[in-house]
This record gives structure tokens, C-alpha cells and sequence, in this order.
């Protein structure tokens, strides 16, 4: 999939940083290209698909869990003003539910139906916290099963002992197709209308790790961009030489386009800057924005410049959510390439 293309594309880009150490008063890291793989061994699409943001808490794990411990991993998403790049309607939890157990026409497609339902959720989450509160406030009960993890929570819902299991919706519309594919449970399962909470997600980097995190930050701004501007993984090579043609008068066809395609916009170190065609590269690996998530969440026929609205075969539509780009009434947009 597209989204582990991101990541490799992403590792390609900064592996010659390498080494880099913040010349600040805090931690000095030091960073191989040793250990930039073995993130990418170690899950590392699970943990910048579960990566939540609080305001006291500076290191989170899967399923949107965390620690308080002196910061060794900070978000993108607040690490400085600007760099929210989070696809909040898919991060915010939400009920996978056994049909069996409560029924979807029962429960008016509601988590307000389940009233007594045995809920699988991780320890410690923050997931946790903002279920423990939706229900209270509603007066509903339900017991809440604690877990380590996604695959013990699955498990238990498989057997029964729980009824609903909550997790970011990205998550649960994975698992419910998955489930409901391979026949583990028997009368399928459903997804409650409501949303628990708003939880973006967002990359995370090591905290002053600044030249790691502009290129982390900055792949994300040029996917939106580019989606804005109707480049593609298709045309993106065309669009670089049309963009940065002269005119007569020896200006550039379209500044921005070609600053886009073309330049490193200072990324990466003096020694081992990014090349001029990094956005080209990560266009060519996972699309822009649109392209990306269509093949995250829909059938993957987007060209990557109709619009959300063209998205067909979706789990999670993009169609009037925080996740569409502004033009379109959504959230997702990016400062100037420059």
C-alpha cells in the first residue's frame, strides 16, 4: 500500500541525516541509518497510524496509549505552530460491535444502544478515558474489558467476551472488513455512528530532532499541495518541466509548481541535503494526498484531481469531513512550498 511507500519514501529521504544532534540545552540523539531501518522494522506504520496528541503527555504508543516521562518523542502535531497534518475523522475512536450481540437495527446503528455491553479497550489509553467519559455522561452502562493490545482485544471479541471493541476508526473499519471476511464472526459486525472523541494523529519525531522533523512535516505539506495543484504520481515528472519552463520574458511558467517539483527548499543538512526531486520521489511512491488515501480507503480509481466526491468504493468516505482538503470545506491544507 501507498502508506508503507510513504514511509520508505520518507526513510530514502532521511537517512543522510543520519547522526544529525540538536546543538541545543536539551538531550543530544544521535541517529544511524541502522536505526531509521530498524524503525521501519519495528511497526513503525502502527505507530504513526496511533501516534494521539495530549497536552501533558509527550510520548504515545499503539492504540493511542501513553506515557508522562521526560520527552524523548514529540508529535508533529504540536511540536510547532502549523504542523497538523492528522486525519482526525479516521483517528477518532469509534465501536466495532458484534451484530450478534447488539444489533445494528436494534441499536439504531447507535453506540447509545449498548447499553451493559462488555467493551474491549486498551489499558492506560487515552482511548480509555474519552470512552469512560462519553458513557458516563450519556448514562449508560457498560463494563469496559482492558487490553495490551489490538491483537488481544481482537481476539476477545472474536470469543466473545467482548461485545464492541473501540480503537481510531481507520483501525476498526480494517478490522471490521477483515473480520467480516474471514468468517470469524459468524453474523458480522457493525460500526456505531458516533465518533468518541476527536483524536488527530500525526507522525511523531524525536524531540529536537528538528531537521528530521521539517522532512517528516514538509513530505506531508507537499502531498496536500500537490493534490491542490493536480499533480500526480502520473504526471508529476510532465508537471515539473512544464511548470519550470521560461516564458519570453524569462519568468517561470508557474513559480510555485516548480518550487514544488524542483526544489529542496533548504531541507535535510548543509552536508546532505534533500535532492531537488525528493516531492517527485514521494509522489511517485504514494501519490498525493487524495491518491494516497484513496488507495488507504477506497477502491484506488482516484485520479488524484476530481475531488473527494470522485472517491468511489470508500470505507471512509472523505466527502465532507475534516480529512477533504479547504477547497472543499475540509481541513487538510499546507503552507506555501518555499
Amino acid at each position: 500500500m501507498r502508506a508503507m511507500a510513504l514511509l520508505m519514501i520518507t526513510t530514502i529521504l532521511v537517512v543522510p541525516l543520519a547522526g544529525c544532534v540538536d546543538n541545543g540545552d536539551g538531550p543530544q540523539f544521535e541517529l544511524s541509518a541502522e536505526d531509521i531501518e530498524q524503525l521501519i522494522d519495528n511497526n513503525m506504520e502502527e505507530f504513526l497510524n496511533n501516534t494521539s496528541i495530549t497536552l501533558n503527555q509527550n510520548v504515545n504508543y499503539y492504540n493511542n496509549s501513553s506515557v508522562q516521562q521526560p520527552s524523548v518523542l514529540k508529535s508533529i502535531s504540536g511540536t510547532m505552530v502549523g504542523n497538523e497534518y492528522s486525519i482526525l475523522s479516521a483517528g477518532s475512536p469509534a465501536l466495532l460491535i458484534r451484530e450478534d450481540a447488539f444489533s445494528a437495527s436494534a441499536a439504531g446503528n447507535s453506540a447509545e444502544g449498548l447499553d451493559g455491553a462488555n467493551i474491549c479497550v486498551g489499558v492506560g489509553t487515552t482511548t480509555e478515558g474519552n470512552m469512560q467519559d462519553w458513557f458516563s455522561s450519556r448514562q449508560i452502562a457498560f463494563t469496559s474489558v482492558g487490553t495490551a493490545d489490538a491483537a488481544e482485544a481482537t481476539d476477545k471479541l472474536i470469543a466473545g467476551e467482548c461485545d464492541a471493541f473501540t480503537g481510531d476508526m481507520s483501525a476498526m473499519v480494517a478490522k471490521k472488513w477483515a473480520l467480516d471476511n474471514d468468517g470469524s464472526i459468524a453474523g458480522g459486525t457493525w460500526i456505531a455512528s458516533e465518533l468518541l472523541s476527536k483524536e488527530p494523529l500525526g507522525a511523531a519525531t524525536r524531540d529536537g530532532d528538528s531537521d528530521f522533523k521539517d522532512v517528516v512535516a514538509w513530505v506531508w505539506y507537499g502531498m496536500v499541495t500537490a493534490e491542490e495543484m493536480g499533480v500526480t504520481a502520473a504526471n508529476a515528472a510532465d508537471m515539473a518541466t512544464s511548470s519550470c519552463a521560461l516564458l519570453e520574458n524569462d519568468a517561470v511558467t508557474n513559480p510555485g509548481m516548480c518550487r514544488l517539483l524542483t526544489s529542496s527548499l533548504g531541507l535535510g543538512t548543509t552536508d546532505n541535503p534533500v535532492a531537488g526531486t525528493w516531492m517527485q520521489a514521494v509522489l511517485a511512491a504514494s501519490g498525493n494526498y487524495g491518491e494516497a488515501y484513496d488507495d488507504a480507503f477506497c477502491d484506488g480509481s482516484y485520479d488524484g484531481t476530481s475531488g473527494s466526491a470522485a472517491m468511489t468504493g470508500c470505507l471512509i468516505s472523505r466527502v465532507g469531513t475534516a480529512n477533504a482538503l479547504v477547497s472543499e470545506g475540509g481541513l487538510q491544507f499546507a503552507p506555501p512550498m518555499r
